[in-house]
């Protein structure tokens, strides 16, 4: 499964350290790797033009040295910074495509003719569309254009919410530490205790076991994820 590594600003403003950076990067093995433009100052949010493109063309020619062959995405943070200039972004990203980013990306943007104008601008250069909001669907990207998609942190937040919905279930209990032992006798409180110690002798961080409710789907722009409920299993108490 190739993996993709969202690289931010290369974690440094210089761009002979951003290559650095870069090339390491790119040696681990990532099939691809993106770099942006934003600058983390809310009083100058996106790196001044001309900086911005040497960056991805340091980016570049890391990539280039290290030989690994690796995607890199140039990625227009003006929407996501508060600054939705689409002449802006289309001529960031038309620069980086010219220093060698072989993808670009403007995460945020939010209608079919933002995403028309970007793929007119670049091409023959892939667009990469973020989906993070149900203004379009693969489908219709698709016919757009872009060739390439990301959910950010979509499905993360999807699960999420199912799991804040979900009520507490009276038979979830700790296996590490195993609370409810005290309240056991016999044969069920030695498997108990027994468990315990074989935890804490070899240092496991505590954990939890609950039992599952029905499966729930949590819908998004182009996937969804199934919960499935666990097998129905004993109290910690309950003797055989």
């Amino acid at each position: 499964m190739p993996l993709n590594a969202d690289f931010q600003g290369g974690f440094a403003d210089d761009p002979e350290i951003v290559a650095a950076h870069m090339e390491l990067a790119a040696s681990t093995g990532v099939a691809g790797l993106s770099i942006e433009d934003s600058t983390g100052d809310a009083e100058h949010p996106l790196y001044e033009h001309a900086l911005a493109v040497e960056r991805v063309a340091a980016a570049r020619a890391a990539i280039e040295r290290g030989g690994t062959g690796a995607l890199l995405a140039a990625r227009s943070e003006g929407y996501v910074v508060g600054h939705p200039d689409l002449d802006d972004t289309v001529r960031r990203l038309v620069a980086y495509a010219g220093a060698g980013a072989d993808c670009l990306y403007a995460p945020r943007i939010s209608s079919r003719d933002e995403v028309a104008a970007i793929v007119a601008a670049v091409a023959p250069k892939p667009v990469n569309l973020l989906v993070n909001a149900p203004f379009v669907t693969v489908e219709e990207a698709a016919a757009l254009g872009v060739r390439r998609i990301s959910v950010g942190g979509t499905l993360a937040r999807g699960v999420g919410r199912v799991a804040r919905r979900r009520p507490r279930d009276r038979r979830a209990w700790h296996v590490h530490g195993l609370p409810g032992a005290a309240g056991c006798r016999g044969p069920a409180r030695r498997r108990m205790t027994d468990a315990s110690a074989s935890r804490q002798a070899i240092a496991m961080p505590e954990k939890h076991v609950t039992v599952a409710p029905p499966t729930q789907t949590v819908p998004s722009a182009s996937a969804s994820i199934a919960i499935e409920p666990a097998r129905p299993s004993r109290r910690p108490c309950e003797t055989e």
